[in-house]
C-alpha cells in the first residue's frame, strides 16, 4: 500500500485549520474598512454624499486553490422630516479551496442615526440572500480510496446519497452603534447580531445557522493635530467558535500635496493565552477622496512551520464623494 504523504499531509493541515472558518462567517482582519460587513449600523454614519468600498482577501496562498474574498458596498446618507438615515447595498463573493465552496452574499442595509449633544446613537437592519454551492466531483470521499494503488480515485463511487450541490437562504441582520465627541477623544462602540433568523443552511440535512455575534470597541485619539491614535477591539462569537482581534493605527498628517494622510500599526488575532493565530500588519493612506490599505497576517499558530508564517493578504480601497449639503447659515446685522 503507498500512500502520497504530500496530500495526506497538506490534507490534515488543511483540515484543522478550516475548523475555525467552518464555524465563522466570511470575515476581514481590516474591520474597520469593512462597515457593512461589520455592523449595519454604519451605513450612511459618515460625511459625505455616497461612499464605495472594495475588500479583497487571499488566504492560505500554501495550499493548491487559496481561499479567496471580494466585497464590494455601496451606501450613502439620507435625510427624511429632519430624521438621519442611511442606506446601502453589501455584495460578497467567497470561493473557497478545491471544492470550489462558492459563497455569494448580497444585502440591502438601512440605518437610523440620532444625535444628544456630543453623542450619536445608531441602529441598522441588514436583509438579503445567501447562495453557496460546491463542486462535489473536485471532492474525495472514503470510499473513492484505491487499497490497490494507495490513492483516492474519483472515478469510484463516493457513495454519499441525499447530498446537494446548492443551498439558499434569507438572511437577517441587525446591529446597534454609539459614538461620542469629546474634543481629543472621540470612543465608538457597536453590537451587532447576524442570522438572527436563523436560517436553514444545508446541502441535504438539517442544519440552522446559529446568531453570530459581533462586537467592536474603539477610540480615536488626536494626540496633537496631526497625529491620531486609534486602537480597536472586535469580538466575533459564533456556533462556539470565537474571535478575538486587537490593535492600534497610527494615522499622521503628511505635509506634502500629493497625500494627506498615512497609518501604519499592529493587531493581533488570539486570545494571548492558547490560541494564538495571526499578527497583522496594517499600513495605508488617504488621498482626496481616496483610502487606500493593505494588511498581511502573519501566521504565529502551531501550524506556523507547515505554513511557512504564511496567512493572509487584504486589499481595500474606499471612496468617499465629498458631501455638498448645504447649513443653514446667518448673517449677523447691526440694529440701528
Amino acid at each position: 500500500m503507498r500512500f502520497n504523504t504530500k496530500i495526506v499531509f497538506s490534507f490534515i493541515i488543511v483540515l484543522i485549520m478550516s475548523k475555525s472558518v467552518i464555524a465563522q462567517d466570511i470575515h476581514f482582519s481590516q474591520f474597520f474598512n469593512s462597515p457593512l460587513t461589520l455592523n449595519p449600523s454604519t451605513t450612511g454614519d459618515y460625511d459625505g454624499n455616497w461612499r464605495l468600498i472594495n475588500n479583497y482577501r487571499r488566504q492560505w496562498d500554501f495550499i493548491k486553490v487559496p481561499y479567496e474574498t471580494v466585497g464590494v458596498g455601496f451606501d450613502a446618507p439620507l435625510s427624511y422630516r429632519n430624521n438621519n438615515l442611511g442606506a446601502g447595498l453589501q455584495f460578497i463573493s467567497d470561493h473557497s479551496g478545491d471544492s470550489r465552496l462558492s459563497v455569494t452574499k448580497v444585502h440591502a442595509s438601512f440605518a437610523y442615526h440620532k444625535k444628544w449633544n456630543n453623542q450619536y446613537i445608531h441602529a441598522g437592519l441588514q436583509a438579503g440572500i445567501v447562495s453557496k454551492s460546491y463542486n462535489i466531483d473536485a471532492l474525495t470521499f472514503p470510499n473513492q480510496y484505491n487499497y490497490e494503488t494507495g490513492f483516492f480515485d474519483n472515478q469510484l463511487n463516493n457513495g454519499e446519497t441525499g447530498l446537494g450541490d446548492k443551498t439558499s437562504y434569507f438572511d437577517l441582520n441587525f446591529g446597534l452603534g454609539w459614538q461620542a465627541d469629546f474634543n481629543s477623544l472621540k470612543p465608538f462602540a457597536g453590537l451587532a447580531f447576524f442570522h438572527i433568523n436563523k436560517p436553514q443552511e444545508s446541502f441535504g440535512f438539517d442544519n440552522v445557522l446559529p446568531v453570530r455575534s459581533v462586537v467592536n470597541v474603539g477610540v480615536d485619539y488626536d494626540f496633537n493635530g496631526k497625529i491620531h491614535f486609534i486602537p480597536g477591539i472586535l469580538y466575533m462569537s459564533h456556533s462556539g467558535a470565537s474571535d478575538l482581534l486587537i490593535g492600534v493605527r497610527a494615522k499622521s498628517l503628511v505635509p506634502v500635496d500629493l497625500i494627506d494622510y498615512v497609518y501604519l500599526g499592529p493587531y493581533f488575532r488570539g486570545d494571548f493565552i492558547n490560541n494564538r493565530d495571526a499578527a497583522v500588519i496594517v499600513a495605508g493612506f488617504e488621498i482626496k477622496n481616496f483610502q487606500v490599505c493593505i494588511s498581511y497576517d502573519v501566521n504565529i499558530s502551531s501550524l506556523k512551520q507547515a505554513t511557512n508564517y504564511r496567512g493572509a493578504f487584504e486589499f481595500s480601497i474606499i471612496y468617499t464623494q465629498e458631501s455638498t449639503k448645504v447649513y443653514k447659515t446667518s448673517i449677523p446685522c447691526e440694529r440701528y
